[in-house]
């Protein structure tokens, strides 16, 4: 009889277990995060709560009108939601086998707490700079080929290197960081695909190798470090725990496994800039540069060191998979934390975070007359981002006129009705979508701006579009 080997037992936890879920942590070693002292309390305004369920709820395939919350979460795979604003707890809900006492799976919102714990390291001179080589650390790393990589590089996804990803691939190298225990042969036989700085990508890889090289440079392990730095003076209301491999050495890509109140006393911490009862916790400058928009070095414009910005400045978010979502807002001092147990991408969750926090308004339609609608029809054509992003130039809409307002059907695949919030405003609840008309001298439409989750894009009219690429042909100045 032959033995199975360490790969054969990983695939095999692959295919028994099928996929991640919130309770995972049952089934791997892990790290105690402990808690100390008094809890960090909040004021009960639960009764007094927060808007109406219709006044915020949004997601055509999700909500209807008349739903009850406990209908939307069940429907959109929710297991907690807790909305917090400066000490006052507005609105919270669990699952009916969740409670808040029962901790869940972050996934992938471990990640700022890897990228946080490295601002708290550089602070405290543990390292020099992010663009510190890891090969400082790491000596695998320190070779004249390796020690290119930086670790600004891995905070930003652009390390260039080689790796099969996806959640669904039982052999990928998502599935052997996250069922394997042969972390340490992995990371031997990493090759670069691309040189480190040049190419964006999102890898679990990244940040693992970002977890190794925090625990070279404090000398305690990330758990420990976060443990001491973070847990303990946040006046959390229960240990943690962070999954671990066999040898001891922390999943630092996922699985920070807590309550949901304790995700959101983190948010709490990061809406104060990383003060806590008179303590700078995390660096300022920290605080900062995560949230910046950055796009040295292949970085792409709204992801930064693990977390993810918006054009406005005015919130940011932590994601995993499963839906997990920790929002801050510091202007308004609002936390809202979302764990689920199913992946819907959807459901637009950030417009509706929005809303709750009391950033933005939800769209209501109203009813423009025919010719005002006619005047949008024909092929609008993708220009450059806010950010001057090339990734969508020259793509496609096709815009009619109908009933309900637009439909708009793209060269990706996807039609969706734009409706009319106003003379100039479209929406599109399901697809978390808005347009902005800007009319020309004439009255007639001129072009149009295409907001998603933070991102925007100018549209223009297909004849306009064929004139400014023939002029960019005809200059010195290439073509985006």
């Amino acid at each position: 009889m032959v033995l199975l080997g360490t790969g054969c037992r990983m695939g095999w936890k692959t295919i028994r277990y099928n996929k991640p879920d919130l309770d995972d942590y049952e089934i791997w070693d892990e790290r105690t995060v402990h808690r100390e002292g008094a809890v960090h309390e909040w004021i009960d305004a639960t009764e007094q709560g927060i808007p109406a369920f219709d006044d915020w709820a949004q997601g055509e395939k999700w909500y209807r009108p008349g739903m009850t919350p406990d209908q939307f979460f069940k429907k959109t795979g929710t297991t907690s939601f807790l909305v917090l604003r400066h000490d006052t707890l507005l609105y919270e809900f669990y699952a009916p086998d969740i409670s808040p006492e029962t901790r869940l799976n972050s996934f992938s919102m471990a990640k700022p707490y890897v990228s946080t714990l490295i601002g708290i390291a550089i602070g405290e001179g543990h390292i020099t700079s992010i663009d510190q080589s890891i090969g400082d650390f790491l000596p695998e790393f320190n070779d004249s080929t390796r020690c290119a990589l930086k670790i600004r590089h891995l905070l930003q996804m652009t390390s260039g290197i080689k790796a099969r990803d996806g959640n669904l691939d039982p052999w990928g190298t998502t599935a052997r960081l996250y069922y394997g225990d042969e972390l340490e042969r992995l990371v031997d036989k990493i090759e670069f695909k691309y040189p480190p700085g040049t190419r964006w990508k999102y890898q679990n890889i990244n940040i693992q190798l970002l977890g190794m090289v925090l625990t070279a440079a404090t000398g305690k392990s990330v758990g420990e470090y976060l443990e001491e730095k973070i847990w303990r003076p946040l006046g959390m209301e229960g240990d943690a725990g962070w999954s671990t491999y066999e040898d001891g050495v922390e999943k630092s890509f996922c699985c920070l496994n807590a309550r949901t109140r304790d995700f959101a006393r983190f948010g709490q911490l990061l809406a104060r800039k990383g003060k806590w009862r008179g303590q700078q916790l995390i660096p300022e400058e920290w605080i900062y540069q995560c949230t910046a928009l950055d796009t040295l070095e292949a970085a792409r414009q709204l992801y930064q060191f693990c977390f993810y910005t918006t054009v406005e400045q005015e919130d940011f978010f932590l994601e995993g998979l499963l839906g997990q979502h920790t929002y801050i807002c510091p202007s308004t001092q609002t936390v809202i934390v979302r764990t689920g147990n199913r992946i819907n991408p959807s459901v637009p969750w950030y417009d509706m975070f929005k809303v709750l926090a009391g950033m933005a308004d939800k769209p209501a339609p109203v009813e423009l007359a025919p010719d005002r609608l006619a005047g949008m029809e024909g092929t609008w054509v993708f220009g450059l981002s806010n950010f001057s992003d090339s990734l969508m130039w020259g793509r496609q809409v096709e815009v009619e006129a109908v009933k309900e307002g637009l439909r708009v059907k793209s060269g990706f695949n996807k039609t969706w009705i734009a409706s009319p919030s106003s003379d100039s405003t479209y929406f599109n609840l399901e697809f978390a979508r808005r347009w902005v008309v800007r009319y020309g001298a004439d009255g007639q439409p001129e072009r149009i701006r295409w907001t998603r989750r933070g991102n925007k894009w100018w549209l223009m009219r297909k004849e306009v579009f064929e004139k400014v690429d023939q002029k960019l042909s005809e200059s010195s100045q290439p073509r985006p």
